[in-house]
Parts: C-alpha cells; sequence; structure tokens
C-alpha cells in the first residue's frame, strides 16, 4: 500500500497544536512516518506545501518519499495529481482536508482523517 501524507494537515493535529513547525519536529516526524511504513510494509508519500526550490522536490528514503511542493503549487494540488496519477494502485489518503478526500473518494481512494490516523501512528510505534 502507499499512505500518501498531507504532511502539515497531519502534524497540525498532533497535539499540543503547533502553526509553525521547527525542522527538528519535521525530521521526527518523517522518521515517525518512515518507522511506521518499515514496520507496516508500506511505501509513504509524505507531502509538505512549500520548501526551498521552486518546483516540486522529492527527498527517496528507503520506504518514504518526502516531496516540497515548491513555491507555485500547495501540497493539496501535488496530492490531487498524485493520487489522480497512481488512482489504480492501493492507496490511502492521510487528510483532514474536506477538498481532498472529496477528491479521494472521486477516484475511489480510501482517506483516514490526520487523527484517527495520527492515533494508529502512535499505537504502533
Amino acid at each position: 500500500m502507499i499512505i500518501v501524507v498531507d504532511a502539515y494537515n497531519l502534524l497540525r493535529s498532533i497535539p499540543p497544536y503547533k502553526k509553525n513547525i521547527s525542522d527538528k519536529e519535521r525530521a521526527h516526524f518523517i522518521a515517525q512516518l518512515s518507522a511506521y511504513g518499515r514496520r507496516k510494509g508500506h511505501k509513504i508519500v509524505i507531502v509538505f506545501d512549500g520548501g526551498s526550490h521552486e518546483w516540486p522536490f522529492k527527498e527517496h528514503l528507503k520506504v518514504a518519499t518526502v516531496v516540497y511542493s515548491g513555491i507555485h503549487e500547495s501540497a493539496d494540488d501535488y496530492i490531487k495529481v498524485y493520487i489522480e496519477s497512481h488512482h489504480t494502485k492501493d492507496l490511502l489518503l492521510v487528510s483532514s482536508d474536506a477538498e481532498l478526500n472529496q477528491w479521494a473518494e472521486r477516484l475511489n481512494i480510501p482517506s483516514i482523517d490526520s487523527p484517527a490516523f495520527y492515533d494508529l501512528l502512535h499505537q504502533e510505534l
């Protein structure tokens, strides 16, 4: 399975619910998702808004791909294109964004809201 994570949507649903996320917190979050992917045998695609590049930039880790959407598109836009182009694969979307969840539903891709997924992640780790 490929789990596509709306990264800031998930990060901002984790107590203490911060608006600004530090580089250290982001790195810890990526490590947690990678560990979850290894344990469960899933590929994880972690999509963040922004980044230092003009266009989407990807970092490939062992079981995770970290994507920064760049300055020309949002993480939501990137996720829509990604799930549309991979809709025939076994995907799961992690986001509490209603528009993204409707987009996934239109493509028959299941989704789980961020707090519910965080509970699963936390229980597993």
